[in-house]
């Protein structure tokens, strides 16, 4: 409970009164430092506050002044006051992240656990309907099946998120799956798969990975992350294009065979 009334920017001390005084009733200032252990001079200095903020109420008896607590249901207007300030300054603490956002952000993942973390780092970035586009060499695409986290291709399934892949040879099970039709295979001559690794651009990040020594580089950041976007969906495009020529070139033949 003191944590909860702390969130709404109530102070300690004043949780420390008021919970007293609405367990306990009208008080003097002594009465309440007796009960709670606190000094007077801390009372005094913490009273106006609370009263600023409507929990307590100052009334005269006789010679005496004593403290009336407020009913609970004032503290609706405390936490309305707390989050109008809330929205007030949101806008200025997201000014100063937009500039710290602007510089790289670079992660560093190991092993086979930061391998999965990696790739649920994908599914928790991409929204509902997302894409992501994907290096991969048909090594790698051997290579995932160790990584891939419990459930992963559901939640990819079930989010409705679009695959773009560049690939030297599609491996026989990436074949079978009915939601990988974006994908273009780029001629071994070409010699840009060699290594086991792959790369996964998606939201505002790009993720290196290699399979070697389990090792995934993440930087994040939207200017890279759209650049080599762009440069895949450029190199897709072409190779996409060579196919289809190939493809029709392939047709010709035929018929006039």
């Amino acid at each position: 409970m003191k944590e909860l009334l702390a969130s709404f920017g109530i102070g300690h001390h004043e949780i420390e009164i008021y919970l007293d005084l609405i367990e306990n009733g009208p008080s003097l200032i002594a009465t309440i430092a007796q009960r709670t252990s606190l000094h007077r001079p801390t009372i005094y200095k913490v009273m106006p506050a609370l009263e600023e903020k409507g929990l307590v109420t100052r009334t005269v008896f006789g010679k005496q002044h004593k403290y009336v607590p407020e009913h609970p249901q004032r503290l609706r207007l405390v936490y309305a006051k707390f989050k109008a300030r809330f929205e007030d300054l949101l806008p200025e603490l997201e000014r100063v992240y937009d500039r710290h956002e602007k510089k790289p952000v670079v992660r560093f993942n190991h092993g086979v656990k930061g391998m999965r973390l990696a790739l649920e780092d994908l599914i928790s970035t991409l929204q509902v309907g997302g894409t992501f586009y994907r290096y991969s060499s048909h090594n790698a695409a051997k290579a995932w099946q160790k990584y891939i986290p419990n459930g992963f291709k559901e939640k990819l399934d079930n989010r409705n998120i679009n695959r773009y892949m560049i690939t030297d040879k599609l491996a026989e099970w990436q074949k079978k799956n009915h939601l990988l039709k974006n994908y273009v295979e780029i001629p071994g001559r070409y010699g840009m798969f060699d290594q086991n690794t792959s790369y996964i651009v998606y939201g505002n990040k790009v993720a290196f990975y290699d399979f070697r020594s389990e090792s995934i580089i993440i930087i994040e950041n939207e200017v890279i992350a759209e650049s080599q976007r762009n440069f895949f969906m450029l190199l897709y495009t072409l190779l996409n294009d060579e196919r289809r020529r190939k493809e029709g070139a392939l047709g010709r033949s035929e018929i006039m065979a």
